[in-house]
């Protein structure tokens, strides 16, 4: 397992040396892409938050390596993008402007999206306080959020609370976009409150 771990990290370096090239094609940077936690899920924040910018007619794309996942978004007509097809996959990540995710890490192939694409930490749908509360006394918690440009909170509580008092994150790293997974629990049962 080790050895074949080495093996892909080593095909991975030498791919993204061969690709660098590319990014020196002047591309118009105007793309969202997006995963979850896990690339062969279709789950929590990054999800609810893809599709209602989908909605929106925004030019975003789900990154993927679940055929189940690619067969859903193709029949919902929703952009992705996948090893399966890695022409497009080259193409959309030279021309990330944003990149968002919902784990530690963001969609980084072969190093293609450019350096000034802004990355985002939405969360995947867990409070904030509950994921990382064995990083609170460490040194890893100085470092999980560092490869983010902004990282998500719910609310001016959880900001103070979490983001400042615990994380102790800097004010320009911080936005609150709410959770766009309880924003859609929120909406059922609204709807089913009308109904009653």
């Amino acid at each position: 397992m080790i050895l074949n771990e080495k093996i892909k990290k080593i095909g991975k370096f030498i791919f993204s040396l061969i690709l660098t090239p590319l990014k020196t094609i002047p591309l118009k940077k105007d793309t969202i892409i997006i995963q979850s936690t896990d690339p062969y899920q279709y789950s929590n924040n990054p999800r609810y938050l893809f599709e209602f910018l989908s909605k929106k007619k925004m030019k975003i794309y789900w990154f993927c390596q679940n055929s189940k996942v690619e067969k859903h978004l193709k029949n919902k007509k929703l952009n992705f993008i996948s090893l399966n097809n890695p022409f497009k996959l080259i193409f959309i990540s030279l021309k990330a402007k944003i990149i968002i995710d919902g784990g530690s890490n963001y969609y980084n192939f072969l190093n293609l999206p450019p350096k000034s694409a802004k990355k985002i930490h939405i969360g995947h749908g867990a409070a904030n306080k509950t994921v990382l509360l064995k990083f609170y006394k460490s040194n890893v918690i100085d470092t999980y959020f560092d490869k983010f440009d902004y990282v998500n909170f719910p609310s001016n509580y959880a900001i103070e609370k979490v983001a400042k008092k615990q994380y102790k994150l800097k004010k320009n790293k911080i936005i609150k976009l709410g959770y766009p997974k309880f924003e859609e629990l929120k909406k059922g049962r609204q709807k089913k409150r009308k109904k009653k």
